[in-house]
């Protein structure tokens, strides 16, 4: 069947991808306001093509755009209260190897703790999550940082993600055991000398 197709499913998520948000900032414009079967479509195609890396990159990248619209748009379903960011730990987890997937999954994590409309339930979550590998999400990040060390913009985005699990006293608690904040002093040091890097040190 197409659900099986893993060329129909690629599509399928690549016209996603283009629809995902409007480009020009009007939330009535957002084509996928109002579509919440959109991002249960998507997470079904994750799971069952969970190893096919140009599926996992496009899905990352959607809930990217979702999330990033829904502060805009509250009509927008970014697939937070579906499992979004779960699914994105795990096509991190799936692909460590991945720079792109990478990449993609730390944009979609930025998005859905610092722009989505629940972006505080998503920074939970995020400290939460333990994967059935026994990974959590802070491991995730972790591995995705060194994979992304030379990636500039990947390393602002995680840094950003840990600037983020600190704008409460519960989650300043929650992190204080996690090797997540000395993560991100080598990436500074790293990048502190290149002007394109400015938004990372800062």
């Amino acid at each position: 069947s197409d659900m099986e197709s893993s060329d129909v499913q690629g599509a399928a998520m690549h016209l996603i991808l283009a629809m995902a948000a409007s480009t020009d900032g009007i939330a009535e414009n957002d084509m996928l306001a109002n579509q919440e079967s959109i991002c249960d479509s998507l997470l079904f195609t994750m799971q069952n093509h969970a190893h096919e890396p140009e599926i996992q990159l496009r899905g990352c990248l959607v809930f990217a755009c979702l999330a990033g619209a829904s502060s805009d748009n509250s009509r927008v379903a970014d697939g937070s209260l579906s499992g979004a960011m779960l699914m994105v730990l795990n096509a991190m987890g799936n692909h460590r190897d991945s720079l792109p997937i990478q990449k993609a999954g730390m944009q979609a994590l930025y998005h859905q703790c610092a722009l989505s409309v629940h972006a505080e339930a998503n920074k939970r979550t995020l400290m939460e999550t333990k994967l059935d590998n026994g990974l959590s999400g802070i491991d995730i990040i972790l591995r995705g940082i060194e994979k992304l060390q030379e990636d500039y913009i990947g390393s602002e985005w995680a840094c950003k993600i840990c600037w983020y699990l600190t704008s409460s006293e519960d989650l300043v608690k929650a992190s204080a055991n996690t090797p997540l904040h000395d993560a991100v002093i080598p990436i500074c040091n790293r990048h502190m000398i290149n002007p394109a890097a400015t938004g990372l040190v800062e």
